[in-house]
C-alpha cells in the first residue's frame, strides 16, 4: 500500500519540498510542491483522500521549477489548473 505522511512532514523530506499549494480534485485533495534553492528543482505532487489527514509520498512530475512559487486551482470539468515558471 502507498506510504502515508501528514503534509508537514513532506515538507520536511530529504528532497527539501516547500511551499505546498492545495486544492479539491474530483474527491480528494492535491498538493503540488516545490523543491526550495534548486535551480533544476522539479515540481512535486501529493495526495489526500481524507480531508488532508494524511498524504501520500510525493512524486515528480516533468515539469521543471528554477525556485519559483507555485498554485493549483481546481476548476470546472475536473481538472487542474497550475499556474508556474518554468525558467529562470
Amino acid at each position: 500500500s502507498a506510504q502515508k505522511a501528514h503534509l508537514s512532514s513532506l515538507i520536511r523530506s530529504e528532497r527539501y519540498l516547500t511551499q505546498p499549494a492545495v486544492a479539491a480534485y474530483r474527491n480528494s485533495l492535491v498538493s503540488v510542491l516545490r523543491e526550495r534553492s534548486k535551480p533544476d528543482g522539479r515540481i512535486w505532487i501529493s495526495n489526500s483522500s481524507d480531508s488532508g489527514e494524511t498524504w501520500s509520498a510525493p512524486h515528480a512530475l516533468e515539469l521543471p521549477n528554477p525556485d519559483s512559487g507555485i498554485t493549483v486551482l481546481g476548476i470546472p470539468g475536473d481538472r487542474l489548473l497550475l499556474v508556474y515558471n518554468h525558467a529562470a
